[in-house]
């Protein structure tokens, strides 16, 4: 959707130059004014929990995207991809098979290419999670058996329970 004045939207769908199907698709401004979308394509095998891996796809405008050659990651299973730029680098998110787990990877490249990094133990934490920046730091909203809980960090690595 557009908004000129964040009152009012026209719903306006995005164009992508190839017949892939999107799933999950996470969207980040680069640093160059670029956007780059992330996305599983929209085939899983339900009984080896195997994907694609995350691909991406660049725009100008926000809009017409144009798939790029390659996976910027590849860990089966993954699914729900969340990649945030968090100082000089881009932060990949994803849910762990594991409860209370997320797992992440890094990218030092404006986010073309992400290599493992880490397994975060976030308490009670769930499969559905947001991220989202907090003057300077991050706040973490996810599905817990409590409910929707919180929690903070300042580096997007070791996080406080709130």
């Amino acid at each position: 959707a557009f908004s000129e004045d964040g009152k009012k939207w026209t719903f306006e769908r995005f164009r992508l130059n190839s017949s892939i199907s999107v799933l999950d698709p996470n969207v980040v401004r680069l640093e160059d004014g670029r956007y780059r979308l992330y996305f599983d394509e929209g085939f899983r095998d339900p009984f080896n929990r195997r994907n694609s891996g995350l691909l991406s796809a660049i725009s100008s405008d926000g809009v017409n995207f144009k798939v790029e050659e390659g996976i910027r990651y590849d860990e089966p299973g993954m699914a729900d991809p969340k990649v945030l730029k968090m100082g000089e680098v881009y932060r990949l998110y994803y849910p762990s098979d594991e409860p209370g787990k997320i797992k992440t990877a890094i990218s030092y490249d404006s986010g073309f290419t992400f290599k493992k990094e880490s397994t975060l133990s976030i308490q009670n934490a769930g499969a559905s999670f947001e991220i989202i920046p907090v003057e300077g730091s991050w706040r973490i909203y996810y599905n817990s058996l409590e409910g929707t809980s919180v929690a903070f960090s300042s580096d997007g690595l070791n996080w406080k329970f709130e």
